[in-house]
């Protein structure tokens, strides 16, 4: 592929793009396929639409809707028609859009189903193909310079009042043809799209990178463990990318599947994943290969590589698929760099790295300390041009020479790779002056079989800052207030002195996230103010607190549950996860519980419940 073809708008990428693949499928849902060439007449169609509705240069167009080739032809309609698209997160409240739409002047907003009763005063358009369409013919698209705005996207707002960024034509086509060249695909590539488009790193590894390929996008709007693997045994998938927490509760299944079947089979399956390397050095290659068949038989045997992003991956889930003969790759990216601004050759990928910068992007790293940590600085044809109406935040990002400043820490080493080693705004300074990275403690601590669940963060002690932990102890060791304080003691020994944790709380729920599932220490903070956290030995009884009901109905429910569990006693503190009920045994489990009480279940309900209790 010729990068350089698609410096310019998304229309003008869109008609080269769906000429050259035009009998390809883009787009596979369920029994629906459409091909290149019907998405570029759909296109047009939407974007008549658009412009009849008096819609035109520079107005934006939000799109509050789940995944589906109309979100996405209406996504490239809107920038077509020379407006601007917002993708909204679909898992807000509904009382929050209004305030999002006002704060862009947003004109309109195409919604699903669920959303056209949606407040405001701001015109709603369904967004299904059979609405809203007008005669193709009568298209005229709005030339756009590639520097223009193409899309405007809400941060997370994890560490105060969301900003709004702004990428050009430039940023996404630059992102998509620039990572599809490297990581070599081809139009016979099939991406699974389950992961939000309204997140940037979807937007790109689930849309457009097979679009500007040639290549067929497999939409799924579920993240059902059973929905997942019949969407990979019935299609031959070669590109899945996920979240590091669905890589984990991947592994984690196959590992309680093991667990379930007999102890024996459970060691000799984690004596593989953890030995693999050495039993391929010493010839023993086909008997790793025979076991981990099953494993692969799961995932179908097309698959090329697994990408994880939006989130650090935990190194032993990243060893344990390269241990199981899995290509698995971690990218580097923000919102305000279009996703992954770094990523590694598939084949050549490493725990711990997110390979080096893209082409047409540079880092720096600033402010180095004796290690050559310091704070990662890019620029580049992946960065934003700036925040939407937000110039004192532009100044704090941008330094004089375009570099933006991430907020994260990170070393490069020597082949140019960037290894993130934490957040900026997470570094603890001491009085003596030595630094201390919460990221690097987390990861040191979590080798523990005690330790669930890790947050370490500064915490003022005599008027002076200080190293503290919220832990959350592992299921399957449970340990009191004691245990944990005299593990922490233990591994206390290996640190240097300035790095050590001398004062924790404990957690029975597991940490506060986001939506990316990335920690959110100031609510952790907030928690830990208000007292929810055991901080004293004498507390140490709520850990362990039976499970018990205070009605005949709620007994019964524990008595199904426990029945179904094959658990003698269950804890208030045990959450799901806990129990191995992860994403594959939910339905198994809600379906259960429909049949023997003839009641209906809101999933969304189960699956947010924090624990039993």
């Amino acid at each position: 592929m010729d990068n350089s073809s698609y410096r310019k708008d998304l229309y003008s990428a869109s008609v080269d793009i769906c000429g050259r693949f035009s009998e390809n499928i883009l787009f596979q849902k369920g029994n629906t396929r459409i091909t290149f060439s019907e998405t570029l007449s759909s296109i047009r169609k939407r974007g008549a639409f658009i412009a009849e509705k008096g819609y035109g240069k520079g107005d934006v167009i939000a799109i509050l809707a789940e995944n589906s080739p109309d979100w996405c032809i209406t996504f490239l309609a809107a920038c077509s028609a020379g407006c601007t698209a917002l993708p909204l997160d679909t898992n807000l409240q509904k009382e929050s859009y209004p305030e999002m739409l006002r704060a862009v002047n947003a004109r309109a907003v195409f919604v699903s189903e669920k959303f056209l009763e949606l407040p405001g005063n701001v015109p709603v358009h369904g967004i299904s193909s059979d609405l809203n369409t007008s005669d193709e013919a009568a298209f005229n698209p709005s030339p756009a310079s590639c520097t223009e705005t193409a899309v405007l996207l809400f941060t997370s707002g994890t560490t105060g009042s969301p900003k709004i960024v702004q990428l050009t034509h430039s940023n996404l086509l630059h992102i998509a043809c620039e990572c599809t060249a490297l990581e070599e695909y081809t139009e016979k590539d099939v991406t699974l799209a389950m992961l939000p488009f309204f997140h940037v790193y979807a937007l790109e590894a689930t849309f457009l990178a097979p679009f500007v390929t040639g290549s067929t996008i497999v939409m799924l709007n579920s993240l059902k463990g059973p929905d997942i693997m019949k969407a990979l045994a019935d299609n031959p998938i070669t590109i899945f990318p996920a979240a590091p927490l669905m890589w984990e509760l991947f592994f984690n299944a196959l590992a309680a599947k093991a667990r379930a079947q007999s102890l024996l089979k459970y060691r000799l399956f984690m004596f593989f994943v953890n030995n693999a390397p050495v039993l391929r050095a010493i010839g023993l290659g086909f008997l790793v290969k025979k076991i981990f068949t099953p494993v692969h038989d799961a995932f179908g045997h097309s698959h090329r590589f697994f990408i994880s992003g939006g989130a650090p991956l935990k190194k032993e889930y990243f060893r344990c698929y390269k241990n199981m003969g899995f290509n698995i790759m971690e990218g580097y990216g923000l919102s305000e760099t279009t996703g992954p601004i770094a990523i590694p050759y598939y084949k050549k990928s490493e725990p711990g790295s997110v390979g080096a910068p893209i082409r047409g992007n540079e880092v720096i790293i600033k402010n180095k300390n004796e290690d050559g940590i310091g704070e990662i600085w890019l620029r580049g044809d992946a960065v934003m041009p700036g925040y939407y109406a937000n110039d004192e935040a532009n100044r704090e990002v941008f330094d004089s020479n375009g570099f933006f400043n991430t907020g994260d820490l990170g070393r490069l080493d020597k082949k140019g790779s960037i290894h993130i080693t934490g957040r900026l705004k997470n570094v603890i300074v001491l009085d003596s002056g030595k630094k201390v990275y919460p990221e690097e403690l987390e990861f040191y601590f979590r080798q523990s079989p005690m330790i669930g669940e890790i947050a370490v963060f500064d915490r003022q002690s005599d008027g002076a800052p200080s190293v503290f932990a919220v832990i959350v102890p592992s299921s399957e060791i449970r340990s009191s207030f004691s245990d944990i304080r005299r593990e922490i003691a233990e591994l206390n020994s290996g640190l240097p002195q300035h790095k050590r944790i001398y004062r924790f709380a404990l957690s029975i729920d597991e940490l506060p996230k986001n939506s990316t599932r990335k920690i959110l220490y100031r609510e952790i903070k907030k928690l830990l103010d208000q007292g929810m956290y055991q901080e004293h030995e004498k507390d140490n009884a709520v850990l362990n607190q039976v499970l018990t009901g205070d009605s005949p109905e709620s007994e019964n429910i524990i008595s199904l549950l426990k029945h179904k569990l094959d658990e003698e006693t269950l804890y208030q503190n045990q959450t799901l996860q806990d129990l191995g009920i992860d994403s594959l045994r939910l339905i198994d489990l809600i379906v259960y519980f429909e049949h023997e009480l003839g009641i209906l279940i809101d999933a969304e309900i189960l699956r947010d419940k924090r624990n039993l209790g």
